[in-house]
Parts: C-alpha cells; sequence; structure tokens
C-alpha cells in the first residue's frame, strides 16, 4: 500500500480557534524554478515553487525566514511538520529520517522560523522538495486517463488508482509523474511506518493508494 502524505495537520485539537498560518518574510517561492525546467510528457513542470512535481530547484527566492502568526502555543503545540503556502517545511528530526531512508534524493533548505510580532524563537525548519519523478501507474488497473495520458482518478469517485509495486522499487518519496494532479508528495509503506513509529508530529497519509503487491 502507498501513501499520500498531508502536512501540517493539527489531528487532535477541538477548538474553533484558527490554526496558526506560516508567512514567509523574505524570498518568493512563486519565482522558485527547476534547474531543469524542460517539460516532459507528465504532469506540468511550471510553478514549481508551490508544489511538488520531482525536480531539484534553484536555491534563489527560497525564503530563508518564516513567522509563525495566529493561534498561540497552547491551542496549537509546535510540530515536527508545518505548511508553508501549502508546501512542506519539516523539523530537523524529520529531515533526518527522510534523509536516512534515501540518503542525497531529496531537497532540504534551511529556514528560521520565529513566532508572533516579537520574533520569538521557533526553530530551525526545512523546506522540502522531492527529489524522485517516477511513473509507477499500473495502466491497465487504473483510469481514466485524459488524452494526454494522465490518470485522473484522484477527485473522480469513479476513477481507480493502482501503483505497480516493482516500479517502486526501492523508492520511498516520490513525485507520481502521470497523475493528473500535480503537488502530492508520494510515500512507501517503509517510509509511512517509520515516520509514523517515530512519533514525529503533524503528518498524516491522507489516502491510501493500493499496489499490485497487495491485490
Amino acid at each position: 500500500m502507498a501513501h499520500i502524505l498531508g502536512f501540517g495537520s493539527f489531528n487532535d485539537i477541538d477548538t474553533h480557534v484558527q490554526e496558526p498560518f506560516f508567512n514567509a518574510l523574505d524570498g518568493d517561492l512563486s519565482k522558485v524554478r527547476p534547474i531543469d525546467p524542460e517539460q516532459d510528457d507528465g504532469c506540468r513542470i511550471g510553478g514549481i515553487g508551490r508544489y511538488e512535481v520531482g525536480r531539484p530547484v534553484h536555491p534563489d527566492n527560497m525564503p530563508t525566514r518564516v513567522r509563525r502568526e495566529g493561534a498561540g502555543l497552547k491551542i496549537y503545540p509546535k510540530q515536527d511538520f508545518h505548511q508553508l503556502r501549502g508546501t512542506p517545511i519539516m523539523s530537523t528530526a524529520a529531515r533526518d529520517l527522510i534523509e536516512d531512508m534515501e540518503p542525497g534524493v531529496h531537497q532540504f533548505f534551511p529556514i528560521e522560523v520565529t513566532l508572533g510580532k516579537d520574533d520569538a524563537p521557533y526553530g530551525t525548519y526545512y523546506k522540502f522538495y522531492t527529489g524522485s519523478r517516477i511513473d509507477t501507474l499500473d495502466r491497465s488497473r487504473s483510469g481514466p486517463y485524459t488524452a494526454a495520458g494522465l490518470c485522473t482518478a484522484i477527485g473522480d469517485p469513479e476513477g481507480r488508482l493502482v501503483l505497480d509495486s516493482e516500479r517502486i522499487g526501492n523508492h520511498h518519496i516520490w513525485c507520481e509523474k502521470y497523475v493528473a494532479l500535480p503537488g502530492w508528495v508520494w510515500a512507501s509503506d517503509a517510509m509511512v511506518a517509520r515516520l509514523q513509529a517515530s512519533g514525529l508530529t503533524g503528518l498524516k497519509p491522507t489516502r491510501h493508494v493500493p499496489e499490485t503487491k497487495d491485490l
């Protein structure tokens, strides 16, 4: 079973108070560009600063300072995973775990996070970009597809998505090249089991995706 990951989730907090948010104090994610900008026949490469497409990026325009604003720590405690404009940032412990599973594959750009208008120290986090863009679709069991060959099963109540376990191989975090909606972070059973066992906070599998080994 593969997984699509969700980041920055305050899972067990029951309150009417709006969740805190994170704002970059420098840099500009919308201007972050891939090292290799050439579009292949998979999901869209453009706008890489805002979401995951599995391509390494230039460090230019990457935020280095971020402020947590809104609700305080008594209601929403500090977590290992948060979101910056809908994209994942993570603690040193989270980075180290992922690096241990897949050394040298992904990118982690350091960010100093502060708390509130006084900019009290919050900790060092890392802006994360997946470094694997692969095709693991079992096309005979997945669908429907666009004319360009992208699977639209996500968001289609009648769609089906099955991944080929052999194609996943030893990959643990990746971007699925031929899924129509880019931006998802995909993870292996082994990665999710390791993350859950670690006690890291703010992360949850938002969707379980069957693999051929499960059928």
